[in-house]
């Protein structure tokens, strides 16, 4: 069986060659102190992971909001909260094995880590119980993708590149926004331009750190980003909605997404044919991201971009 996971730093997506679908937000806390409430408690959101004769058992995703923060470690190999994360996704999807596996990295992070974090996945066999089910995985195959060229490749799978020239596409994620162009040669043949790619080291999390302070100012009450997710929130009893309190940050990000794109890509901006926006967040800022006079278009299912491009790298 063949399984893609984009463990992102805000949402982690896992799809299957057989064409089913996870998606939760990138959120996991060791076993809270507390009392056993039964029927009321959290048992369905238990994730146990057995490796080697140990055992770890988490919150994950939204019963982990509370407790947990965001991952924001750069070092994606050794961080056992990713490692769980894409064992749970996978064993969420029922994968059999024999297991081929394909994650990713930020484009920037990929060179130097690609290798360490294949090595983390490759072998490993683990029991993993998840929202009632339990599943051995074992990962027979690992391929590592560089984030924003999984995008990519969804886009030109999906038809959202075809015509010669150049396409800029823009993966803006929780922490990091990737970005690169494709080339589509006179034949219909596409290539990555390696000098033509990046990442910002930004992302939907700016927004939601500047949201939570700015509430924080206004209402007295703290909210941890995972808070922060849907259109409002309660403080003090009353419903306040976030609007206007991401706005601001909202042109902050596209503006400094749009100005870094500039600079490095220079003349060549006004030489797109199209900009190509993925990821939550990519679709979030569709209405204000504006790099050069080209047309702007959200990729079909841009949440699924990567993971979507990830399994295709994967030979699906």
């Amino acid at each position: 069986m063949r399984v893609a996971v984009d463990v992102g730093h805000g949402w982690v997506k896992a799809v299957a060659s057989d064409g089913r679908r996870e998606m939760f937000p990138a959120l996991l806390a060791p076993e809270p102190a507390g009392l056993d409430l039964g029927p009321l408690g959290n048992g369905v959101h238990w994730v146990v992971v057995r490796e080697t004769g140990r055992e770890e058992k988490y919150l994950m995703g939204e019963a982990a909001s509370r407790l947990a923060t965001h991952n924001w470690t750069q070092d994606k190999a050794a961080d056992p909260a990713t490692l769980a994360l894409v064992l749970a996704a996978t064993a969420m999807l029922d994968a059999q094995a024999p297991l081929e596996l394909a994650v990713g990295l930020p484009l920037s992070w990929f060179g130097r880590q690609r290798e360490a974090l294949r090595q983390a996945l490759w072998g490993r066999q683990a029991s993993v119980r998840v929202a009632g089910r339990e599943a051995s995985i074992a990962c027979e195959r690992v391929v590592v993708c560089p984030q924003g060229v999984g995008a990519a490749v969804h886009a030109l799978q999906a038809g959202a590149i075809g015509e010669p020239g150049y396409h800029l596409v823009v993966d803006v994620g929780y922490r990091t926004t990737d970005w690169l162009v494709v080339e589509v040669d006179r034949d219909g043949a596409p290539h990555g331009l390696a000098d033509l790619a990046g990442t910002v080291e930004q992302g939907i999390h700016d927004v939601h750190l500047a949201t939570a302070r700015g509430l924080e100012a206004d209402t007295g009450v703290s909210f941890r980003e995972a808070e922060l997710a849907g259109a409002t929130v309660v403080a003090h009893g009353r419903e306040v909605d976030l609007t206007p309190y991401r706005d601001a940050p909202l042109a902050g990000l596209t503006d400094e997404i749009a100005r870094t794109v500039h600079v490095r890509m220079g003349d060549m901006v006004p030489k797109l044919r199209t900009v190509l926006l993925a990821g939550g967040g990519g679709q979030e800022l569709a209405p204000r991201l504006r790099i050069g006079q080209a047309p702007h278009r959200v990729v079909p299912e841009p949440m699924w971009a990567n993971a979507l491009g990830f399994l295709r790298m994967l030979g699906c």
